[in-house]
């Protein structure tokens, strides 16, 4: 009697250790997808768009950001990348579209484009993206933070030559123990200031 007792809770309980475990690897474990939105500053809306026509070239991203992962930064020269937390697209691709809703949205230019249209365009936008990335607390830095680097450029469609060029190299802290939203609105924060300055830039020169 005694071994059919210890027998009966013997089966018990790897039904609900079985149970358990069942209940835990049925709960999907979910990537998330992350997107950056443009955000508009009311004072560079024009009511009338300087008169040309304008056409966003494909952006260059150096390849270690070339990537829909969110990039790591653990030392000088080591990178790691999320596996659960990814871009919507890749940044490069990211950052074009956002320009060319911001331009569009600002009414900068009579014509903008991301290829060419049945109006032949005056100028040419291009970019690079250097570095977009989480970096981790360090000697230097107390607290980790968001970083990116790279450049925009406005040039003559016909010769290429630059009329316009805007490079950042932006870092801003997050708390020590940041959310990835936490360091994917800064991120936007950041990538919307410089898309604004270098709109002013334009604006400017080509009064």
């Amino acid at each position: 009697m005694k071994n059919l007792k210890i027998k009966y809770l013997f089966v018990i309980l790897i039904l609900a250790i079985s149970s358990l475990f069942f209940q835990c690897t049925s709960k999907q474990i979910l990537k998330k997808y992350y997107v950056l939105d443009e955000q508009i500053d009311s004072t560079l809306i024009k009511q009338a768009p300087l008169p040309y026509s304008v056409m966003i070239e494909p952006f260059w991203a150096n390849p270690a950001y070339k990537t829909k992962q969110i990039a790591l930064r653990t030392a000088n020269h080591e990178l790691q990348y999320y596996y659960y937390h990814l871009w919507s697209e890749a940044p490069d691709v990211t950052l074009r579209f956002l320009l060319w809703r911001k331009l569009k949205t600002v009414n900068l230019f009579q014509n903008c484009e991301l290829a060419i249209s049945q109006v032949f365009p005056q100028y040419g936008i291009s970019g690079t993206l250097d570095r977009l990335e989480v970096k981790n607390r360090g000697k230097k830095n107390k607290y980790p933070m968001a970083r990116i680097k790279g450049r925009l450029e406005l040039f003559d469609f016909k010769t290429r030559q630059m009329v316009v060029r805007h490079s950042f190299d932006r870092a801003m802290n997050l708390p020590k123990k940041f959310s990835m939203n936490q360091f994917v609105t800064s991120v936007n924060q950041m990538m919307n200031e410089e898309i604004d300055l270098f709109i002013k830039k334009m604006s400017s020169s080509l009064q």
